[in-house]
């Protein structure tokens, strides 16, 4: 796996492995683990990657002992504390950001009105308008069927009116950012 790294902390970072087992010799150089991959596989059916991350406090070298006492392992926690907080908020405020980029129901709807989208389709019919709506522009107006005859075609126009457009990362401002959608000329 390969998280997006979107944390602005003071914290080292290094490459992770994940073993099955308590590692007490270190090949690579690299910290070991055993839950990430797994939590991250799991976390990342129910979030964007962005959102899904994991700090590790290291406990252990090959010079220390892997036997940790309670009283220990509250210290560790305790001493990174305002970086574990400060993650907390980036997320907290990524979240919010990612919020606002989210598709608005009725807007998928006015398309399911109009086309019959497979289950597949719709999926694919939601990520584009989540997508467009994440590039920061008015969503494009919903075609005529007259244009396009099947769910297919629409989602085709969809596609490319999305490559169409350049990336833009910056956030949408305004109370209407959240409901943009283009008028028909």
């Amino acid at each position: 796996w390969y998280p997006p790294y979107v944390l602005d902390v003071g914290l080292l970072r290094s490459p992770l492995v994940t073993v099955d087992e308590p590692e007490r010799c270190y090949p690579q150089c690299c910290a070991y683990d055993m839950e990430a991959s797994s939590f991250y596989q799991i976390a990342s059916r129910c979030s964007t990657g962005e959102l899904v991350q994991s700090l590790k406090i290291i406990s252990d070298n090959p010079g220390s002992n892997l036997d940790l006492t309670a009283d220990q392992i509250s210290q560790l926690l305790a001493d990174q504390m305002s970086a574990i907080e400060s993650a907390v908020g980036q997320l907290s405020d990524l979240s919010r950001v990612l919020d606002t980029v989210r598709t608005p129901p009725g807007l998928s709807s006015l398309y399911l009105e109009q086309w019959h989208f497979t289950v597949a389709q719709r999926h694919q019919l939601a990520a584009l308008l989540t997508r467009l709506k994440a590039r920061s522009v008015q969503l494009p107006a919903v075609p005529g069927t007259s244009e396009y005859q099947d769910a297919s075609s629409v989602l085709t126009w969809l596609e490319g009116k999305l490559l169409a457009i350049p990336v833009n990362l910056s956030v949408p401002q305004g109370e209407d950012a959240a409901d943009r959608v283009e008028q028909p000329s």
